[in-house]
């Protein structure tokens, strides 16, 4: 069973409501408006995942967005924000305690599995080497996301 169907799997079984999948056409609008590729990963993420529905959370209080709330930390950030300057090509998958912090994936052009960094603390964290690395310390309940 791969990462992504084991994220599902754990969810349900919290009874929380999942997104309708993205759909290949979404995939492609979205990579050619931002001029990006995504990694494997992350379009099986959208293809299979597409996030927890309406905002909610799970039992340790993340949420994941779907690839229509897929969006840049600059797009999000206000005018005099750092954090529109210190994450270049990062956008938003998840967030924590209803955005007391986000998660956000650096993405290029060639469909690399980008580094994770915890975006609204006080300094740039990575926190994990790749959105897969994330996948996986999310699913043990890993303190290092934290």
């Amino acid at each position: 069973m791969n990462v992504i169907n084991k994220i599902k799997l754990k969810l349900q079984k919290q009874n929380i409501s999942l997104n309708k999948p993205a759909t290949w056409r979404e995939i492609l609008a979205f990579e050619y408006k931002h001029q990006v590729k995504l990694s494997p990963i992350l379009t099986a993420y959208f293809l299979e995942f597409n996030g927890i529905a309406d905002r909610d959370m799970d039992d340790n209080y993340f949420t994941f967005v779907s690839l229509d709330a897929f969006q840049s930390v600059e797009s999000i950030s206000s005018y005099y924000d750092k954090d529109k300057f210190l994450y270049p090509n990062c956008f938003v998958f998840s967030d924590y305690l209803m955005w007391c912090w986000g998660y956000a994936v650096q993405l290029d052009q060639i469909g690399s599995d980008g580094v994770v960094y915890h975006v609204g603390g006080s300094s740039k964290r990575k926190v994990a080497d790749s959105f897969t690395a994330f996948l996986q310390q999310y699913l043990i309940d890993s303190d290092e996301l934290l």
